[in-house]
């Protein structure tokens, strides 16, 4: 923030911004400023900071928009897959793929990796394997999973917690559905009923040991 207003030009032919749909305003008036060749790269899809004030710069660029089509990353079964998916989007975007493998889309009853969008999904993917008698581990350890289900124990049992994605609610929280609406205070919205439930389950001996054998 400091060195952004010192109102700083960089010294580059050309000036390359990633991530370009969750630019935050620091950023963009510098990226904006600079007089050498600008571009940026984003996919409006993958937005996910928006809650803090970020966005897509890329709308309002002043300059040609492309839109990149071709992936090397997959095969056509998956571009096709993607497509009907964009189609019910009503994005008029149409992917190709061109990976040098071929790529095969198919049911399997045990995956060698689970992709999560966030802990309380990774918590109940690990619960889920667990229940079969499967092996798991978290990528990256589970230290900050463990962290969140004492928190969780620690409300239900009417302890404040510091935790802080549990610690706007108060000890002994009651649990209740408010969809659509933000819930009153001392209750939980669904999802995060959801997220204490699973992060109680959690807090088991089992699971416990197995997560924390996912750091080694």
């Amino acid at each position: 923030m400091m060195w952004a207003l010192t109102r700083p030009r960089l010294r580059a032919d050309y000036i390359l911004l990633d991530e370009a749909q969750d630019t935050n305003p620091v950023l963009e008036e510098i990226f904006l400023a600079q007089d050498a060749r600008r571009v940026c790269v984003g996919n409006p899809s993958q937005q996910i900071y928006e809650w803090r004030q970020a966005k897509d710069i890329r709308s309002g660029f002043p300059g040609m928009q492309m839109e990149l089509t071709q992936s090397f990353r997959f095969g056509p079964a998956i571009a096709e897959v993607a497509n009907h998916w964009l189609r019910a989007a009503t994005s008029a975007m149409q992917l190709t793929g061109h990976a040098a493998e071929p790529s095969t889309l198919a049911e399997v009853d045990i995956p060698d990796a689970v992709l999560c969008r966030g802990n309380a999904d990774a918590v109940a993917e690990v619960l889920h394997f667990l229940d079969q008698g499967v092996p798991v581990a978290l990528v990256g350890g589970g230290k900050p999973l463990l962290n969140i289900a004492k928190a969780a124990i620690d409300l239900q049992a009417g302890r404040r917690t510091s935790h802080h994605d549990l610690r706007s609610s108060p000890p002994g929280a009651k649990c209740r559905s408010t969809p659509n609406r933000t819930p009153p205070p001392g209750r939980l919205s669904r999802r995060r009923v959801q997220r204490v439930s699973c992060f109680q389950r959690l807090w088991s001996a089992r699971a416990c040991s197995t997560v924390m054998r996912s750091e080694e």
